[in-house]
């Protein structure tokens, strides 16, 4: 189906018109592509904003026309020109769409300008813990000339360009070179090595653990508020360090290194996937709401806290192949499973209560 029938499947989202149906493929379509949950939500922005537009303030649409292309210097015709100061009769639903119109324009071009402005801008050269738009900020880094790395928001690292040498496990006490171009690396990041001279990239941890790689595809997670690290391979291999303790870990494997104990599990890789985060997807299976909100958390960069004395015991989050596009939309999601209250006290704090109805 064309992109105009799931517009006027949005039109009626917002007039609270849809049937289970019609709901039922609005929210497939949007589960597709991003830009779908996109313009859903710009949709959203602009009804919203237009139910407080005052219906009886008169409008010309001409004269705010000839206005615009002056100021833009866009060319009319004489029929055009000529019908300058002609006041026309535009009825009250005629003039909200043209409001919509222009607004919907007006978010466009200031979506483009901070979309350049933040492309241009790195983590390290904002505040921390910042979210536009309340959506997911992840943002890519070079850190050799064939490598790169994802972050989550609320994640850092210091960068380095040191050459060290370090003794390999060989019998032969032979050298290796390594690229140490990672450090102090906190929170979660997707590494993209691809070294075709085999010099191999060191990605320092806390603890002075540290994992290296050559070639490969691969998430970490190394939350502070974690007592454990997640190293997941996608493809090829890596080779955690933590002390004497030397652990390979192979493509479709998951690493999990308990700091505490010292000790380590190596599982498959999970049935939830734990690299789509980085395409701007959240999904969960049957996942634990306590669990459901940390992952949250992550994605959005955003504290959530349950003001009350409300249980998420029992309660599971399903959710599959879901693009979010914005914070509400994916609290409105969760909303779904269980009847909660939901307050947006601040950009980065959600307080919750109430959950179940109690």
């Amino acid at each position: 189906m064309n992109k105009e029938f799931y517009i006027s499947l949005i039109s009626k989202k917002l007039s609270n018109e849809l049937n289970s149906a019609e709901l039922k493929d609005l929210s497939h379509w949007l589960a597709k592509d991003s830009d779908n949950s996109v313009l859903l939500d710009q949709f959203k922005s602009a009804w919203d904003t237009t139910a407080r537009y005052k219906e009886n303030v008169s409008f010309n649409a001409d004269t705010a026309f000839a206005a615009f292309a002056d100021k833009y210097e866009i060319p009319q015709s004489d029929s055009t020109v000529d019908r300058v100061g002609h006041k026309s009769s535009v009825s009250k639903n005629t003039s909200r769409w043209i409001f919509l119109g222009l607004l919907l324009t007006f978010i466009l071009f200031i979506s483009a300008y901070f979309l350049g402005l933040n492309k241009s801008t790195t983590s390290h050269d904002r505040p921390a813990n910042l979210v536009l738009n309340s959506t997911m900020d992840s943002e890519t880094f070079g850190i050799s000339d064939n490598s790169s790395v994802t972050l989550s928001p609320n994640s850092n690292f210091v960068p380095k360009d040191v050459n060290t040498s370090l003794t390999d496990n060989k019998s032969d006490n032979s050298l290796i070179s390594y690229n140490k171009s990672v450090n102090n690396f906190t929170g979660q990041g997707f590494f993209d090595l691809n070294n075709p001279d085999q010099s191999a990239v060191e990605i320092g941890l806390d603890n002075d653990n540290y994992i290296v790689s050559e070639d490969a595809l691969f998430n970490v997670q190394n939350f502070e508020d974690d007592n454990f690290s997640i190293v997941d391979v996608q493809t090829g291999q890596v080779t955690f360090v933590a002390g004497d303790e030397t652990i390979t870990v192979n493509e479709g494997e998951r690493l999990i290194y308990n700091e505490k104990t010292e000790k380590y599990n190596l599982v498959d890789l999970p049935k939830v996937s734990p690299f789509k985060w980085v395409k701007g997807i959240l999904e969960f299976d049957n996942t634990p709401l306590a669990e459901a909100f940390v992952m949250i958390e992550r994605f959005y960069g955003v504290d959530i806290d349950i003001v009350d004395h409300s249980s998420t015991d029992s309660i599971n989050f399903t959710a599959t192949h879901y693009k979010s596009s914005s914070l509400d939309a994916c609290m409105e999601l969760v909303q779904g499973i269980a009847p909660m209250d939901v307050v947006r006290t601040s950009q980065r704090k959600i307080e919750i209560s109430n959950i179940g109805g109690e």
